[in-house]
């Protein structure tokens, strides 16, 4: 690292990092992701050599150590960078948002986030992941928050109580991996309020191939979703095998017609939804 200056040494021999540097290395965390995932080369072999699709993937219990890189990832995801990328402020202020549900929180670190950003509001996190929920309720207890739940469940499963409870809804880096979406929009629409937000964070790429050709960006976004993404969006009927190559136009285009309204540019990371019609 100090030969490609990224580590710098003094004359005493003690090693550096720059202080123009440091807001650069958080960016690094991705080239941690690689070893992380790299165990399930075999399996990703397997999944794209099946002749049953609907089968050919494999679900999150297979990805401990992405969870972990998660984890380190999303610690950086602060209020204010809750603030600037998630709050759907054009379409409903910090103060109108009392409840929250966030869909597939994994480890919750980002939940726990939100739930100190809005100190009044109520928050619950959902994934089908049992290691990642008993990571986020131990967060909960170490950052001692009570305005935050966290269940296993699955977004097709959703407690009828919630009914029209929930002025926003949340799901970052989740709706690519689902091997079934719909149900999913479907009990989004039955919880969330009237005038609800849902805020959807799916990261870039086109949904046309030909179009992605000569970006880093996307070529190591796909490159991860071979892992993860698309798997986990073949692991179950009627495994959809969206992932990321999924791509922003077929996203907004699906959400438009499944009952959303999608509000400003559809072709950006962050977009914020509200019932079609309301």
């Amino acid at each position: 690292m100090v030969a490609a200056k990224i580590v710098f040494i003094t004359d005493d021999n003690k090693y550096y990092i720059p202080a123009d540097c440091k807001t650069k290395t958080s960016k690094s965390l991705m080239a941690t992701l690689i070893p992380a995932a790299a165990p399930l080369t075999k399996d990703v072999e397997k999944c794209f050599r099946s002749k049953d699709p609907s089968a050919a993937g494999y679900d999150f219990s297979k990805l401990g150590e992405v969870f972990e890189f998660m984890n380190q990832d999303r610690a950086s995801c602060d209020g204010k960078w809750i603030e600037e990328n998630l709050v759907p402020s054009q379409y409903k202020t910090k103060d109108k948002i009392r409840t929250i549900l966030d869909i597939g929180c994994g480890v919750g670190r980002i939940t726990v986030n939100m739930a100190k950003y809005f100190p009044d509001a109520k928050l619950i996190g959902i994934d089908v992941d049992k290691y990642a929920i008993e990571t986020a309720l131990k967060l909960k207890e170490e950052e001692k928050l009570t305005n935050v739940e966290f269940y296993l469940m699955g977004a097709e499963d959703l407690k009828p109580e919630w009914t029209g409870i929930f002025d926003w809804v949340t799901m970052l880096t989740v709706l690519h991996d689902l091997p079934n979406p719909d149900p999913c929009l479907r009990q989004v629409l039955r919880v969330m309020k009237d005038n609800g937000v849902m805020t959807i964070l799916d990261p870039l790429c086109h949904s046309d191939p030909k179009l992605n050709v000569g970006s880093k960006l996307f070529a190591s976004s796909l490159t991860m979703s071979c892992y993860v993404c698309l798997p986990s969006s073949l692991s179950e009927p009627p495994a959809v095998g969206n992932g990321i190559g999924w791509g922003f136009e077929n996203r907004a285009k699906y959400l438009k017609q499944n009952g959303l309204t999608v509000h400003g540019d559809d072709s950006v990371a962050v977009i914020h939804c509200s019932k079609a019609g309301k």
